[in-house]
């Protein structure tokens, strides 16, 4: 597949391996078919690099770039259908479409990680990291948010509502690459600091759909009394429950 004439940043497979997307340093991303070798589209309006980009199942590009913004792509026409800007600047590093495609998961450059919802626009800000956020995965059926920072924390949040919920491996310098099994038991990263590769277990315990039922319960604020609906009380002993995974990390 030719490049563009200023050269590569990337390339990779659409979700079915039939499209090749290669991001280039003239600042535009270009689809190719992959049996054929021929161009099937081109994507422009990036006024800085492109750091990265994810395909949807339907064939839809979010594209990450370092002029501040997230931007969504028709494969058709190569339209932009939506874009996201950082309100102060900066950079987003790595972006990462959900799996039924309806939100994104970014890094950026000023210690946070955003998730962005398509459908209604929503912003959530994933806030206490101490540095650019380099890797982003979506977990446990997408419920969960991992990211990986310049601090060396490896962190997953609940992608609900942005709440921290674990620091599930510590590098103790910038964590470049990450990469979880298939089963999502096991983490392995990479350290600028001191070059070695590190092995941590990632334990997510599922809950029950009896116990996400109960807990829908519990957070009703209303409940049957004798005769009429009445305000919940503060919450039984039984209603202390949490319907997300439990994450821990620890070094093998």
């Amino acid at each position: 597949f030719p490049g563009p004439a200023e050269g590569i940043e990337g390339a990779g497979f659409s979700a079915n391996g039939r499209q090749v997307l290669i991001r280039g340093k003239d600042l535009q991303a270009q689809l190719w078919d992959r049996e054929s070798g021929q161009p099937l589209q081109s994507f422009r309006g990036h006024e800085w690099k492109i750091a990265d980009f994810d395909l949807a199942s339907d064939g839809r590009l979010a594209t990450a770039s370092w002029d501040a913004s997230l931007r969504v792509w028709e494969p058709a026409s190569g339209r932009e259908l939506a874009r996201l800007y950082l309100p102060d600047d900066g950079a987003f590093f790595r972006v990462r479409f959900s799996a039924d495609g309806q939100r994104l998961l970014a890094g950026e450059e000023h210690n946070s990680a955003k998730i962005w919802d398509l459908r209604d626009g929503r912003v959530t800000s994933l806030r206490g990291i101490a540095g650019g956020v380099f890797h982003v995965r979506w977990l446990a059926d997408d419920r969960l948010a991992l990211t990986a920072s310049a601090d060396g924390d490896v962190r997953v949040w609940d992608a609900d509502d942005g709440r921290p919920l674990a620091v599930v491996a510590a590098v103790g310098g910038p964590v470049p690459i990450v990469r979880i099994d298939p089963a999502q038991r096991w983490l392995a990263t990479t350290s600028r600091q001191d070059e070695q590769v590190g092995i941590w277990s990632l334990a997510l315990e599922r809950r029950t759909p009896e116990t996400v039922a109960a807990l829908l319960r519990c957070r009703s604020p209303w409940i049957l009394g004798d005769e009429a609906l009445e305000a919940r009380r503060p919450p039984r002993e039984d209603c202390r429950i949490d319907t997300h995974p439990k994450v821990t990390g620890a070094a093998p």
